[in-house]
């Protein structure tokens, strides 16, 4: 369920009206198809690792493992902000579908705390807007952080009962859509393109495809809860694989449905299921309550597992001695309380300044890259430990990891260039991290002939 809770959660409440008004159109279903062919080759391979390394610091763990310590470095550092990034989306996302509840029942919002002061265009880059602090969006970070600081078995209780409501609100979504579409806003299905490539076309549907990667984050939130799964070797991979499938179905209806009842071009907003239900002729007042609620609630999910897998990797990461070590630090209940606050305070903070639209792709860039580093780990241990105990065995070897590398890399030299240079610039800053980190344990002794053969060991030599 925490997969399941992630993954419908930004995918199709939150990114997917900026997607299609912005790259594919109603093509955008052809987009999560894709992204789900290049995730299944992933998600595989994440199935094989979790049950070879069962590890709180999931995908970090693996690629330390098999590459060393500077490459497992990067990989860490790429799902920090990952995860920081996509629970700031979702969080954006619960504020704005907060804000259209409150509206709906009769109450006014101030538009200067319930917006955020920043917004991006591309081209143009960030401006300033009216808005003081998005406030809501704020609040609901505040909140699942202390949820976490419960501990897992209390919060896992609340979370699973909030993804069953917002699995209903969706299907309930699809039926209204499908069943009071216009075929008209599906015409064309695939936009022209503008002349720049990623504006729509068949280069629109890939860059979406790239962007859309992301929605597919519950998975390797799977890989992180390893360590505390029974029989993590069975249950892990298979709860990868299921969840990938069964969000793919709700996502290319979801999609079709939201398309189909208000055209691509008015759906560049936070919650585009708002707009898709107010443009529907046959929509009531009390259902778009009820599916604002549905989804309010729901999105609340996806804020708690990304809450959770980015403490987990600043756990693992710590004890690696890679980040300070208070942030390994656990409380009676086995808690990492000051990893939770951590990663809540920084995740309210960008929540309560920046627009989806700024986030969207950098959290592709680094999902990509990790993902791609992930394949050729398997591709490494294949030879580097071959007779080491796998309760999954990913079919195909090498053709699958070999083709899920081949197409992360492929989608992430797709990303604008604007992109890329916030991307290197984040690398740049987490190296230069880690060789202070370097310097500060050699410094403490003999740290330095330990590191070398931390690495020598972690690379498998």
């Amino acid at each position: 369920m925490m997969g399941v809770g992630v993954i419908i959660g930004p995918g199709i409440l939150v990114m997917s009206g900026t997607v299609a008004a912005r790259y594919a159109g109603p093509a955008i279903a052809i987009s999560y198809v894709l992204a789900f062919a290049v995730c299944l080759a992933v998600g595989l391979c994440y199935g094989e690792l979790s049950s070879m390394m069962p590890s709180a610091g999931g995908a970090y763990t693996f690629i330390t493992r098999s590459m060393g310590r500077r490459v497992g470095w990067l990989a860490g550092w790429c799902l920090l902000l990952q995860y920081l990034l996509a629970g700031s989306i979702i969080a954006v996302g619960w504020s704005a579908y907060a804000a259209n509840l409150v509206r709906l029942v009769g109450w006014t919002v101030a538009p200067d705390w319930s917006g955020n002061p920043f917004q991006w265009t591309p081209g143009q880059g960030v401006s300033r807007t009216e808005a003081i602090l998005n406030m809501p969006a704020v609040l609901i970070v505040a909140s699942q952080t202390g949820l976490l600081l419960l501990g897992a078995k209390q919060s896992f209780r609340i979370n699973t009962a909030i993804v069953a409501i917002k699995m209903v609100i969706i299907v309930g979504f699809i039926a209204t859509g499908l069943g009071n579409f216009d075929s008209a806003n599906w015409t064309p299905f695939v936009p022209p393109n503008t002349g720049a490539w990623g504006a729509f076309g068949v280069s629109g549907i890939l860059k979406a495809a790239a962007l859309v990667f992301v929605a597919y984050l519950g998975f390797d939130v799977l890989a992180t809860t390893a360590q505390e799964a029974r029989n993590p070797g069975r249950t892990v991979p298979r709860a990868i694989i299921l969840t990938l499938v069964v969000c793919t179905v709700l996502y290319v209806m979801a999609s079709l449905a939201l398309t189909g009842l208000v055209h691509y071009t008015n759906l560049d907003v936070g919650n585009p299921l708002d707009v898709a239900l107010r443009a529907g002729a046959t929509t009531h007042h009390w259902m778009m309550i009820v599916v604002d609620a549905g989804i309010t609630i729901g999105l609340t999910a996806g804020v708690f597992s990304l809450l959770y897998a980015q403490a987990r990797v600043m756990y693992a990461m710590a004890t690696d001695e890679m980040l300070p070590g208070w942030l390994a630090s656990i409380s009676s209940r086995g808690v990492p309380v000051l990893g939770i606050v951590a990663a809540g305070l920084l995740t309210a903070v960008l929540a309560g300044s920046l627009p989806v639209a700024f986030l969207t792709e950098l959290i592709a860039a680094c999902t990509l890259l990790v993902f791609a580093l992930v394949c050729a780990t398997l591709l490494i241990l294949r030879r580097t430990a071959p007779q080491a105990r796998r309760a999954f065995v990913v079919p195909l070897v090498p053709l699958v990891p070999a083709t899920g590398c081949l197409a992360c890399c492929g989608l992430l030299a797709g990303l604008s260039p604007a992109t890329w240079i916030r991307f290197v610039v984040w690398l740049a800053v987490g190296f230069a991290i880690y060789a202070f980190r370097t310097w500060t344990v050699t410094r403490a002794g003999d740290g330095a002939a330990e590191a070398v053969v931390a690495d020598r060991q972690d690379a498998g030599m």
